[in-house]
């Protein structure tokens, strides 16, 4: 059980499969979990060790996923209204339209090891948004 503190610390938030990370040579038989610094370590670190602790974590080929992916990017669909239907309202011709972009993503290669990430994320202010659907509705007429 994790004790309440007002303080962050990455030390304390670490996640359940840290538990099998690297801790001493040999270790790397046994688990593919990068090594990263733990309590004891982390408060006997300088500044330099502290860093390749998490470089060596963080940029592991561990985290390195297969991102191939297929999307629905573009999906127009226009309609030319009739000039029969025109006619009685004035018109000589009207076409509604929609369009929609970003939609789906059909197919994710490595979707277990992305845990659900979209592929082209937008990094906005440290945390990653998938891209936006846009939807577009048109009303053209011609008089």
């Amino acid at each position: 059980m994790q004790n309440f503190s007002y303080a962050y610390s990455d030390a304390e938030a670490l996640t359940e499969h840290l538990k099998n990370r690297w801790r001493v040579k040999g270790d790397e038989v046994f688990t593919d979990i990068p090594a990263i610094l733990d309590k004891d370590r982390l408060n006997k670190a300088d500044g330099y060790e502290l860093a390749t602790a998490y470089d060596l974590y963080g940029m592991s080929d561990k985290w390195l996923a297969d991102a191939s992916f297929i999307r629905l990017k573009n999906v127009s669909l226009n309609y030319r209204l009739p000039e029969t239907w025109m006619k009685h309202v004035g018109f000589k011709h009207a076409s509604v339209s929609v369009q929609g972009t970003n939609l789906a993503i059909l197919w994710l290669a490595d979707a277990d090891k992305l845990g659900g990430e979209d592929p082209e994320f937008v990094w906005s202010g440290g945390t990653t948004m998938p891209i936006t659907k846009q939807y577009t509705f048109s009303l053209k007429v011609g008089f």
